[in-house]
């Protein structure tokens, strides 16, 4: 009889927005920056860290660029989400 591998089981609770906020910003920087996604990622609720492979450092412009950028999506996608949870809250009831 052939043993199936087991693989750990996945231990962690993933927070969704921030799952989300990882593809916003990967395409941001594809966008921006024209390199790939993150080579590495650590998403979590409180903290997140993402890292790119650039041609060059960032200017002082392109970062605030890149800044203003994911400000105005974020707040874009915020009003979404909430209004989301607002209209699933209401299905519930």
């Amino acid at each position: 009889m052939e043993q199936q591998p087991h693989l750990n089981d996945h231990n962690k609770q993933e927070y969704p927005p921030m799952h989300t906020t990882e593809h916003i910003i990967n395409q941001t920087m594809i966008r921006l920056f024209g390199c790939g996604r993150s080579i590495s990622a650590h998403i979590e609720r409180k903290k997140s860290k993402l890292d790119y492979l650039l041609a060059a450092c960032p200017t002082e412009e392109e970062i605030k660029k890149l800044e203003e950028f994911e400000k105005s999506r974020n707040d874009s996608y915020r009003f979404i989400y909430e209004k989301a949870l607002k209209h699933a809250s209401a299905d519930e009831s």
